[in-house]
């Protein structure tokens, strides 16, 4: 099963990435050109929606890992959406749950990309 990424604007910096299929060796890559294209074009806040995906291995755990590096750089950041109890146990084990926000819920990642982006007034 290939890789699949919507992305849709929430502001002028900040992209909502809908994520499906499975994140694997095969298909990080797919996952990770686009994504940071769009960090060095200047979108510094993404919403990264994990529901769909129905694996990850650490391929695509370095690529996320990655994103969050490139953001942190341009002061940036990044929060996922994630309910899946695998995927949530490997966010725990590697300690990726400490360098993003980590939501079980859509409505709470956004609102949390809209307070960041009054405190900071873009």
């Amino acid at each position: 099963m290939d890789v699949k990424i919507a992305i849709q604007k929430l502001g002028s910096k900040s992209l909502f990435v809908k994520v499906s299929g499975e994140v694997n060796l095969v298909t990080a890559y797919s996952l990770a050109e686009p994504m940071t294209k769009l960090v060095r074009r200047g979108y510094h806040h993404l919403v990264v929606d994990l529901e769909d995906v129905k694996f990850m291995d650490s391929s695509g755990l370095g690529i996320l890992i990655s994103l969050q590096r490139l953001l942190e750089e341009s002061h940036g950041e990044m929060s996922v959406i994630c309910s899946n109890p695998n995927l949530l146990k490997l966010f725990s084990i590697t300690n990726f749950a400490q360098l993003v926000k980590v939501f079980e819920r859509k409505e709470e990642a956004l609102e949390s990309v809209n307070t960041t982006r009054e405190m900071v007034g873009v």
